[in-house]
């Protein structure tokens, strides 16, 4: 996706005269590339939200009698 100014622009990227797949997103790394910020942003919230989950499990202070 190429983008003119704020706007995305279709293109057509050619390799060894082979036409690759246009997406609007990918995994990366772990990191999901989108032109779309809103996804990008809820992916990251909703993973931050799940390692909150599981830090307050493992730390949870114990409890004595």
């Amino acid at each position: 996706m190429a983008f003119k100014e704020r706007e995305p622009v279709r293109t057509k990227i050619v390799i060894n005269n082979k036409i690759k797949e246009e997406v609007i997103l990918f995994k990366y790394l772990g990191n999901v590339i989108s032109y779309e910020g809103e996804m990008v942003i809820d992916n990251k919230f909703n993973n931050i939200l799940k390692i909150t989950c599981i830090l307050n499990n493992v730390l949870r202070p114990q409890k004595t009698l």
